[in-house]
């Protein structure tokens, strides 16, 4: 009996551009076909034979952004799929703070409330771990309205508020989180094996080494997508300095397994302050070290953390922000700022620092007043709070301190009190020039 994969429900978004490709299974050796249906006219009509196993993968034309199209696929018997359409697809995973729904957000019933864009569609990949890869999942596609969104992951959601704001296209969002899990347990094992020693890090069911990857990614492959939002590292801070090759790992490897869909976009969040250790300026700096991975972006949220709570609430600037990277990096957008203040280069000289940013049109202090969250260090590698003045496009650094500076920091602190950004109020990126 035809039967399809897990993502082809009544409700689906399509990726536009493109063709997609849908697979499910039937007996061996069946000719199946699918017939794509728009206001009652047929558009095309694609067929395919069953391999020996019945597994089958059909190549859906690229369709026209909008809709509603119905899809019919028919093998032994026939499957129809409603109300589908085509527009941007993005895969939302991580943690906790990915999980977390709208309903639990800054003013989540508020939200959930006026949340009236049925264009937008999320299908939440129920949580499971495996040892080996997987074929399907459990979940649906929901389309947004006041009774479903309080239950989206609130990111993703207001992620794709802003895609869909601002291109006017329906967007489609998979969401596969699970809270406190480990980067290295959405990685498959293969892709691991370069980069840890997986028989001396096995953990316990959803941390296990490849557990979420076998159970709520591979059954998502190779379904269409423009690109990844990822949103994880707390629970890796104690490995922070293996973090940066674990997370570029993830990144290689989930391009991989999606070769042939189009170059898959990643863009990735910066862990917001929170009172913990120092350990986690560290894993902030590993989270920006994988920027030199082509198609990547980072949404800096060192503003708007809770020293108090792992889980900010403001998940509407998360998703705003990443919206923006995407709609730079993705879209072309021109004329979006994207970026908070970004080092371009940094001249040390004997009575202090000047730091030169990119994207610093308007560079301010944020609330105003004095400008905070800079140290300056001599030979002694003791860092001290410095005072630091905006001189166009550069910050000017010093301390009476430190007469001698050989390194700059900004914003080097679990939950530092940093205020430096640019007009279009995103914050800089905390920084480091030594490596101690």
């Amino acid at each position: 009996m035809t039967r399809l994969a897990s993502l082809f429900t009544d409700h689906m978004v399509l990726q536009s551009g493109r063709s997609n490709p849908i697979w499910g299974w039937d007996r061996p050796g069946q000719a199946v076909t699918l017939r794509i249906e728009a206001a009652r006219s047929m558009l095309d009509v694609v067929t395919a034979v069953t391999e020996a196993d019945g597994a089958f993968r059909i190549a859906c034309p690229a369709l026209p952004v909008g809709g509603p199209y119905r899809l019919h696929v028919s093998g032994s018997r026939e499957c129809t799929l409603d109300d589908v359409l085509s527009g941007e697809v993005w895969l939302a995973s991580g943690q906790s703070n990915m999980e977390w729904k709208v309903s639990m957000s800054a003013h989540g019933a508020v939200e959930a409330a006026q949340a009236r864009w049925p264009q937008i569609r999320v299908f939440g990949v129920a949580q499971r771990a495996a040892r080996e890869p997987q074929t399907l999942v459990d979940g649906s596609w929901r389309p947004c309205s006041p009774e479903t969104a309080g239950d989206f992951s609130a990111v993703g959601y207001y992620f794709a508020r802003e895609i869909h704001r601002r291109l006017s296209v329906p967007v489609g969002v998979i969401d596969a989180s699970w809270g406190g899990t480990r980067v290295e347990a959405w990685t498959s094992i293969e892709a691991l094996r370069s980069v840890m020693d997986i028989d001396a890090e096995r953990a316990h069911s959803e941390n296990e080494p490849g557990a979420l990857y076998h159970g709520m990614i591979a059954p998502l492959v190779p379904f269409g997508l423009r690109g990844v939002i990822w949103y994880q590292g707390e629970s890796n801070v104690d490995n922070h300095p293996t973090y940066r090759d674990r997370f570029v790992a993830l990144v290689r490897d989930w391009r991989a397994k999606w070769n042939g869909t189009g170059e898959v976009a990643f863009y990735f969040v910066q862990l917001a302050g929170f009172v913990d250790s120092l350990a986690w300026a560290y894993l902030r700096e590993a989270q920006a070290e994988a920027l030199a991975e082509p198609a990547t972006g980072m949404a800096v949220t060192i503003d708007i953390g809770d020293p108090d709570d792992i889980h900010p609430r403001n998940k509407q600037d998360v998703g705003r922000r990443l919206a923006l990277v995407a709609l730079a990096g993705s879209y072309g957008q021109s004329g979006v700022e994207w970026s908070g203040p970004s080092v371009d280069r940094v001249e040390i000289g004997p009575g202090g620092v000047r730091v030169a940013f990119r994207h610093a049109a308007g560079l301010r202090a944020r609330g105003g007043g004095e400008v905070r969250g800079f140290a300056l260090a001599g030979d002694d590698r003791v860092c001290r709070a410095a005072q630091a003045r905006i001189d166009g496009d550069a910050v000017i650094v010093t301390s009476p301190a430190v007469e001698v500076p050989v390194t700059v920091r900004y914003a080097w602190a679990d939950n530092p009190d940093a205020n430096l950004e640019n007009a279009a109020g995103l914050p800089a990126a905390p920084f480091r020039t030594d490596r101690w």
